[in-house]
């Protein structure tokens, strides 16, 4: 048996500094219909046989075929390397450790994440450790791994530039003007991990993930065409399309006025920012969401004509001809657009409207790029941004989860909300989207030579997603800037407001319209200004708000106002009240209410709220409010000699609900669940034993705490039954299936390990243990990842719960005996053979290549 051995690293770090930035991520994830499937278990580094006898407990079934051809390396970021057998197929994961060090494996829907134990998850993105990530996108083809580093708010870049340059494998790509983050590079086979881990000037490290590509009928449903009428179209207005680029040759976008005898260009700045080395739209996504926020409509008559047809448009690239681009790269485009060339707020040289047809994966905001778009808008610039095509319920995407952007879903033209449109709440449990436009079969620019969509002819194409409902909005948000900032009548801080409450409402709940479908002409016309008309009351840490109303008319308004609340179901609730359903506001003058929750009368869920305003009897407006009570449960974890357990990770899940996260310095953990029955569950390490912790069908209906008390748990021995036998592995594991709705596994997995004995609480979940063996007289103490043996063990043995202490003894008697020979078809040739051990019995024969 030979292990892969990996090569030295070519680099080395400078000395560490001293001190850590400790942070913590709480992960929480919402499925209702699908099965979850959550699999965390220890990688033991994976041996290639020359020969061998394999003892098992359970029969070996046919050979399962493996491409010798199809085999992804992917590099972690602390150096260690997954080797992936099958990329295109069932993946089968072979880690090869830098270092001896062993490594958990979490599998959910997101994706196949493998990680070293002890990895701060608070500091080190947890995408960095996503294998299937970084095998569809890529990214194990690079000879670097491309990160964000954010930094400590109360340091200085320029400050710890210096000593970040000098970490050995790293180069930085690029700093960013105003987040405290940079962009940077890692050389794989560097050791630049141990540095960075031990940096204290550093927040986080962020993996620098990729973002993809996520008109006659739409511009009437949303009343663009009645503006056009009144002279509103956009004029001299800047919109930044940030995207594929734009086919500035296509005729409804190379010419401001479709008048061949003036030389006014509709695209006035283009600039690219990827790897394309052009700012041409070889993809063709850029240009249709282009032409939907801003085409004439000259190459159709004037049928597909864009919402704002009179404004501007600045070309910047983010996305290459594959749709896809770095965060680094859209960061630098949203920079570029909000601040200009000359890098400095309300010069001049800056576009007014920032429109994002793009996104990631859901996050709570706080990530880089949705504060990028944060800072955007700080700095006077209005952001639009696609909410996502996911369509379920904490699904919206970054940068769509930034809090200050207009985050925009989707309806089809009979206004009812595409399939496809992401739902909120964030992961912070925001509202989002804001509002919704048209964003199904939406006909629009097609660019030279290229195959987006359903073509129409050779200048239109057909094409649906919350891509092309952002630019509806920007288009308008530029129809009302065209009026509002000459006048006064608008800042570009109330666009969101007005957008929101003018927005027709489909009476669906905030979560899945916000506000609801966007109205322009009701958002031009009015004259009542709400602010804000988006309450996040977040995790009820607050439950009250101010709402005022400002009247821009010359006359009086009356407002009557009404409230409703319902849970995310629908169910309604009186547990909210306004402390005035009547408001006289006078000419160019304010008024407020006090929108109050009473926190005793709500149950646990997640709540959506509307305050419905009639304007002197006629026109109507809306706020919008949400929150979610939420259980808080407490963990504490203890270890055998009654100190906290830090730094462990702690699985709570049901049915429906499953949340990952781990302890602080102090063995705490704090998850928000809803109400329900959970398990609770967590590994850790006595001495060299591993320990299981346990709580099962936990009633969680108000704020609980729960103790894992490691001296709560009984062992589980294990005897080889004879002399002289070296134990090379130890599976020790959990899983848990209820009704086939729920599958949970977590297993760990120790190399040679010194102790065989394990720990756990008492429990009714499947719990299973797996040992592999060989004779002493084997051993090479030269090389122990090398074994020439002619036996090799391997049991297997499960319980449905434990109660008691266990003892396990190998009978030799009832062992099935297998001997297989294998033939290289070359003088020195590696191959692998695998056996099962967990009850699902395949076989796996690989010839001819090196893993």
């Amino acid at each position: 048996l030979s292990y892969q051995s990996p090569p030295a690293s070519p680099c080395v770090s400078p000395p560490l500094r001293k001190g850590s930035c400790k942070q913590r991520e709480d992960k929480i994830f919402k499925n209702s219909e699908q099965v979850i499937s959550v699999e965390v278990s220890k990688i033991f580094i994976r041996m290639t046989l020359t020969f061998c006898i394999l003892l098992l407990t359970i029969s070996v079934a046919t050979s399962a075929q493996f491409n010798p051809n199809d085999v992804c390396k992917v590099t972690l970021i602390t150096g260690d390397t997954v080797n992936v057998l099958n990329c295109s197929g069932k993946r089968l994961y072979v880690v090869n450790a830098t270092v001896e060090r062993e490594f958990q494996v979490l599998k959910t829907p997101g994706g196949t994440y493998i990680i070293p134990v002890n990895v701060d998850l608070g500091k080190f993105d947890l995408e960095l450790f996503n294998v299937d990530y970084l095998i569809d996108e890529g990214y194990y083809k690079l000879n670097h791994i491309p990160v964000l580093i954010s930094l400590n708010k109360r340091v200085s870049k320029i400050g710890v530039l210096s000593e970040i340059k000098s970490i050995k494998g790293l180069s930085i790509s690029k700093i960013f003007s105003k987040i405290n983050t940079i962009s940077a590079k890692i050389k794989k086979g560097c050791d630049v991990f141990t540095s960075l881990k031990h940096d204290s000037t550093i927040k986080k490290v962020w993996l620098d993930k990729k973002f993809h590509v996520s008109l006659s009928e739409s511009a009437r449903i949303i009343n663009a065409s009645a503006l056009w009428k009144l002279g509103y179209n956009g004029s001299r207005i800047k919109i930044a399309i940030l995207d594929t680029g734009i086919d500035s040759t296509h005729p409804d976008l190379d010419d401001l006025d479709d008048d061949p005898s003036t030389n006014d260009s509709k695209v006035i700045v283009a600039i690219d920012f990827t790897d394309d080395g052009s700012v041409m739209d070889f993809n063709g996504h850029g240009t249709h969401v282009a032409s939907i926020a801003a085409g004439t409509g000259e190459a159709s008559n004037y049928t597909y004509v864009g919402i704002a047809p009179k404004a501007y448009l600045w070309n910047v690239k983010v996305l290459n001809r594959e749709g896809w681009g770095y965060e680094s790269w859209i960061i630098k485009g949203i920079e570029f657009a909000a601040y200009g060339p000359d890098g400095y707020p309300n010069t001049g040289d800056e576009a007014d409207i920032l429109s994002l047809s793009l996104g990631g994966e859901p996050t709570d905001g706080d990530d880089p790029l949705s504060q990028a778009v944060n800072e955007a808008v700080e700095a006077g610039r209005v952001v639009i941004v696609a909410a996502g095509n996911e369509g379920e319920y904490f699904s919206i995407s970054t940068p769509g989860a930034a809090d200050r952007a207009i985050t925009v879903g989707a309806t089809d033209k009979n206004d009812d909300l595409a399939y496809f449109s992401s739902k909120g709440p964030t992961l912070d449990f925001r509202i989002k989207p804001d509002v919704l436009a048209p964003g199904v079969g939406i006909v629009a620019a097609r660019a030279t030579n290229t195959e987006i969509g359903t073509p129409i002819d050779e200048y239109y194409t057909s094409a649906s997603g919350t891509s092309m409902a952002t630019p509806h909005v920007a288009g308008g948000a530029a129809l009302l800037l065209q009026k509002g900032v000459p006048s006064g009548w608008l800042r570009q801080t109330y666009v969101k407001d007005v957008l929101v409450s003018t927005a027709k409402d489909l009476n669906l709940n905030v979560y899945e319209q916000g506000g609801g479908r966007v109205d322009l002409l009701k958002a031009l016309s009015t004259d009542i200004l709400v602010d804000p008309a988006v309450i996040n009351f977040n995790l009820n840490d607050k439950s009250s708000a101010v709402i005022r109303f400002f009247n821009l008319n010359s006359t009086y308004k009356v407002l009557n106002l009404t409230v409703e609340l319902t849970d995310i179901f629908g169910n309604p609730s009186n547990a909210v009240h306004i402390n005035d359903t009547t408001l006289i506001i006078p000419p160019n003058s304010s008024s407020s209410v006090l929108l109050a929750i009473n926190v005793s009368e709500i149950k646990k869920n997640i709540y959506s709220g509307k305050i419905k305003i009639k304007v002197n009897n006629s026109k109507e407006l809306k706020v919008i409010f949400g929150f979610s009570r939420l259980n808080k449960v407490t963990i504490n974890k203890m270890k055998m000699d009654g100190g906290p357990a830090a730094g462990e990770y702690i699985l709570i899940f049901n049915n429906s609900w499953y949340w990952i996260s781990s302890t602080n310095e102090s063995g705490t953990a704090v998850a928000y669940v809803p109400d329900g029955y959970y398990n609770v569950w967590s590994g850790g390490k006595y001495g060299e034993s591993w320990v299981w912790t346990i709580k099962e069908n936990v009633p969680i209906f108000n704020d609980t705490l729960i103790t894992l008390d490691e001296r709560e748990t009984v062992p589980i021995h294990f005897d080889v039954g004879k002399p002289n036998q070296i134990i090379a592995a130890l599976y020790t594991g959990l899983s848990y299936n209820k009704y086939n709705l729920t599958y949970i596994s977590w297993t760990y997995i120790s190399e040679y390990p010194e102790n065989t004995t394990t720990y756990i609480t008492p429990a009714n979940c499947k719990v299973y243990h797996s040992y592999e063996f060989y004779p002493q007289e084997y051993y090479n103490p030269l090389n122990d990842s090398y074994i020439d043996a002619s036996e090799w063990y391997h049991v297997f043995f499960s319980e449905d719960g434990v109660s008691s202490p266990i003892y396990y003894t190998v009978n030799y008697s009832k062992l099935a005996n297998r001997t297989s020979y294998y033939f290289s078809f070359v003088p020195e040739n590696v191959f692998k053979a695998e056996w099962s051990s967990d009850g699902n019995a395949t076989q796996l024969i690989t010839f001819g290549w090196v893993i």
